[in-house]
This record gives structure tokens, C-alpha cells and sequence, in this order.
């Protein structure tokens, strides 16, 4: 029997624009082999998931699956919904996952989870950028009075966003500070995806290393 390594990494920041990733996962809530997969789904047989647990929520993604064997170790997909024994998909994300593959399921890092009680982030005047997979571009303002501690820069609401596994983002800060990311070394690869026409930032981040 073995358990995860747990660790923490406090990064500094200077005012103005750096960017920045995030070494740690969260712990897998589920780790299993799969019987059967097809291009939007994998189905653990003897499974007892409560009904679309792992779904969305508020329409981010709340977990997702990561492949730990075989040619396609280290793929990250969200999980859209799931049955007692069917993990859901979007439409040919495991395309080329093939065989009976082990995989975890973990919860998604959020900017608001990773911000959360952060007192060196000021108010109204300090963002999070973060570029997204479909070209699209997310700006988050802080305010550390809403649900979220962030609002959407243009329409002032709560708001939130995922930080996949090697995922960069930008902080744009007034003054100089730190925050502390808390969590499991994966011991598994991450693949990350490179998006053509679009910005991409990758986090290439080693816990042991430092790097």
C-alpha cells in the first residue's frame, strides 16, 4: 500500500504581469481500470458512482479523468456527466485511448481555490488571465467579498476558472506578494495540449526539481 506524496510550494510575485503554474494535483478521488472504452466514454463494470457526481458545475468543469496506462498516459479529460458505471466525456476525447487503460478521477484546481484567503491580492485592481482551449480569453478582477473571491472583468458577476494539470496563467498584481499551492505530486505524466492559432501557456513545473 502506498500513499501520495503531499507537499506545498509558496511562489513569490513582483507588481505587473508574471506568469505562473501549478506543480501539485489534488488527490483522486477514484482510481480504477476501465472495462471498456469508446471516443466519449469509459465504463468501470462493479462501479457504484452516485448519478452525474462528477458533473459540471455552474458550468465549469468539476473533475476529470486522467489515463495512467498504456500509449495514451497522462491525457486529461473533463467529465460532463456520469451513471453508476459510466464516466462521460465530450464527443471523441478518447479517441485514441484503446484497451481496458487505469485512470483517476480528481477534482479541478480552480483560481478560486487556489487564491482562497489570499491577503497579499488587492481588491478591484489585481487579475488572473487565463487562455483558453477554444481561443477564448478569461480575465478575472479580485474581490475577495464574492462567493468566487474573483468577478468576470466584464460583467462584474462571480466568477471562477479551471486550471488544467501544466496549464500557465497570468497574474497581473500592484504591488508584491505570494501565494502557497497545496496538494499530491502526480506521479503519472501530464499531456498537455497545444492549441494551433491560438495562445497556449504551459506550465512546466518538476516538484522534486524545483523547475
Amino acid at each position: 500500500v502506498s500513499t501520495p506524496i503531499v507537499g506545498f510550494e509558496k511562489k513569490a510575485f513582483p507588481s505587473g504581469t508574471t506568469g505562473h503554474g501549478v506543480g501539485f494535483v489534488k488527490a483522486a478521488t477514484f482510481q480504477g481500470t476501465a472495462t471498456s472504452v469508446t471516443g466519449n466514454s469509459l465504463t468501470v463494470t462493479g462501479a457504484s458512482f452516485t448519478s452525474n457526481q462528477f458533473a459540471p458545475v455552474s458550468g465549469l468543469p468539476s473533475y476529470y479523468i486522467q489515463i495512467t496506462s498504456g500509449s495514451q498516459a497522462g491525457l486529461v479529460e473533463d467529465i460532463t456527466g456520469n451513471s453508476s458505471t459510466v464516466l462521460n466525456v465530450a464527443s471523441g476525447d478518447l479517441a485514441n485511448v484503446s484497451g481496458t487503460p487505469s485512470f483517476v478521477i480528481r477534482p479541478h484546481l480552480k483560481v478560486s481555490g487556489l487564491f482562497e484567503g489570499n491577503s497579499d491580492l488587492v481588491d478591484y485592481t489585481d487579475t488572473v488571465t487565463i487562455y483558453n482551449s477554444d481561443g477564448s480569453v478569461s480575465t478575472l478582477l479580485r474581490d475577495s467579498t464574492s462567493s468566487t473571491g474573483w468577478l468576470d472583468s466584464t460583467s462584474f458577476n462571480a466568477s471562477d476558472s479551471v486550471i488544467y494539470p501544466g496549464q500557465g496563467f497570468l497574474l497581473s498584481t500592484s504591488g508584491t506578494g505570494s501565494f502557497t499551492s497545496t496538494g499530491v505530486v502526480n506521479p503519472t505524466q501530464t499531456i498537455v495540449p497545444i492549441y494551433a492559432g491560438f495562445v497556449n501557456l504551459v506550465s512546466v513545473s518538476n516538484i522534486v526539481t524545483g523547475k
